[in-house]
């Protein structure tokens, strides 16, 4: 019983703000989507809601993707899924090729005269002919703080795959999510619906042992406790630019890439720069070269001339600091002792690799979570891999390097902007940046409720569905760190949390009697079990 109950008390807050949405004064601010990791393949995926009834696959997030596709054959059959016709506008939005069809009952991915699309799995290299079709999905929309309504969006743009395509993606995903620059990305089918801005932000979590990240698209605010305030506004910006040459599979001659590239001007070790082959920094008439982020390469890889100058000069900076070699654990070339690594308040006590990035000191610091990987209980190796001397691309930013910061891509504006979690770049102090790490700062804390931040009394603008959160979350972390079972501990959580919300923060009457009324509810459902 307590178990269903602690399910009811996650869903609770939803239930008393849902809204429709009738007026164009009432659209939705923002949209929000969780995202896990996972730690076999290192794969980071969400959950979309689609169909009648709602259907819940699990999409393996890709950047690069050009839009978002799931396996219809595995029980999908919506009825209120449509395929575009072919030679149709949306067809020709979604730069369909001819048309496909099919011998069997017709369903979700088995229709005739349907726009032929291609979804491409890049983990296998598999690209199938799929039929583009339409569907409601429902997704929260959000205002940087809480998950609010759960609106419903009529006729999305998708593809249909198959059992063979999901080769290479974790186990138990459906398909993959594309948020690449394209006019059948999630982002931009959300923005032009719904006239919101045309931009989206990642925060990839570490792991999901402890809870989730977030994709938020439409823009900010972002909340990053503890600095209460709008954490956009602290976003260390630089162009996007415009690779001049396709990376997709296939393309047509003339087209540039949808992917998301920046410029990198330099490297630097510390303060040393590495001296590099500048050209390599640069995308040619070709379109190789360059910087590219991507959420599919687990770790950031470089051009055989970038790494081995950046190997060269990390492997000197770490002898001064007394950090002994080890032998190199695949696929990784450098490794260390992990006795001889110091952790402080900002992380691991290794060489900080700075990206130099377009625009007045605009900086990309990768401190010792981002750079370090444990590979054994003593052993950390350097988080990055070696490409070759012939790679499409010099540089591609992988998801070990991206996680945990807070990821803007502006297509309005053409603008990368991030946000550092631990540790804070410039115009905040030392106190700050050791409250974030006490905190256990990752993207799961910053999605909406952390335990911790309750106790040091620093989130006083958070509300019920937060403390909700935090309450569950309390539990759950009580109750493994004591090794007994959650349920257990809720009644504990329960009363901590809301002496201390009733300390520190500053409710509304209505908020205040909903937390008495759910606290003797939580209080009541321990004691008869």
């Amino acid at each position: 019983m307590a178990s269903f109950f602690n399910l009811f008390l996650l869903s609770f807050p939803f239930a008393f703000i849902i809204r429709s949405i009738d007026s164009a004064e009432d659209k939705p601010r923002a949209f929000i989507l969780p995202i896990r990791k996972d730690n076999v393949t290192l794969q980071y995926y969400t959950t979309v809601d689609i169909g009648t009834p709602l259907t819940y696959p699990h999409l393996v997030i890709d950047l690069g993707g050009q839009i978002l596709w799931f396996n219809c054959e595995n029980g999908f059959n919506s009825s209120t899924y449509r395929p575009v016709r072919c030679g149709s506008s949306k067809c020709k939005v979604a730069k369909g090729s001819g048309c496909v069809g099919c011998n069997g009952t017709p369903r979700p991915g088995c229709t005739n005269n349907t726009c032929g699309v291609s979804p491409y799995n890049p983990f296998s290299n598999l690209l199938y002919a799929g039929g583009l079709g339409e569907d409601t999905m429902a997704i929260y929309e959000t205002d940087g703080r809480f998950y609010l309504s759960h609106i419903y969006v009529p006729r999305l743009l998708f593809a249909c795959g198959f059992n063979d395509q999901l080769q290479g993606l974790s186990n138990g995903t459906q398909g993959m999510i594309g948020l690449a620059r394209t006019q059948v990305a999630l982002q931009t089918q959300l923005s032009s619906a719904y006239k919101i801005q045309n931009k989206f932000a990642l925060c990839l979590p570490s792991s999901s042992e402890d809870g989730l990240g977030d994709i938020f698209i439409g823009g900010g605010p972002y909340y990053m406790p503890p600095y209460n305030k709008d954490a956009s506004t602290l976003l260390i910006k630089t162009p996007l630019i415009i690779n001049p040459v396709s990376t997709a599979p296939i393309y047509s001659e003339g087209e540039h890439s949808d992917e998301y590239f920046i410029n990198v001007k330099a490297i630097k070790i510390n303060e040393k720069v590495l001296s590099l082959n500048t050209s390599l920094l640069s995308i040619d008439k070709e379109g190789a070269g360059g910087t590219k982020i991507s959420t599919i390469t687990s770790y950031t890889t470089l051009h055989s001339a970038i790494y081995k100058a950046l190997v060269k000069e990390f492997v000197k900076k770490a002898a001064s600091k007394g950090m002994t070699r080890v032998a190199p654990v695949a696929p990784f070339g450098e490794c260390f002792s992990a006795k001889n690594i110091r952790s402080t308040v900002t992380g691991l006590t290794v060489p900080t690799i700075v990206l130099v990035l377009e625009g007045n000191r605009k900086y990309w610091n990768i401190y010792g979570g981002n750079s370090m990987v444990r590979v054994k209980k003593n052993v950390l190796c350097l988080g990055f891999i070696d490409g070759g001397s012939n790679p499409r691309t010099s540089i591609v930013l992988g998801g070990h390097q991206l996680e945990d910061n807070l990821l803007e891509f502006d297509l309005a504006s053409s603008t990368f902007g991030r946000k550092l979690g631990p540790n804070y770049e410039g115009g905040h102090g030392a106190a700050q940046r050791a409250l974030l790490v006490a905190a256990g700062f990752s993207c799961f804390w910053f999605s909406f409720g952390s335990p911790l931040l309750f106790a040091l009394g620093t989130a006083g603008s958070m509300r019920v569905g937060e403390w909700l959160l935090g309450l569950k979350m309390t539990a759950d972390l009580t109750g493994r760190w004591w090794r007994v079972d959650s349920d257990g501990v809720m009644w504990i959580a329960a009363s901590f949390l809301l002496m201390l919300q009733l300390i520190l923060c500053r409710f509304t009457v209505y908020e205040l009697c909903c937390l008495l009324v759910l606290y003797f509810c939580i209080v009541s459902v321990q004691f008869f079990d």
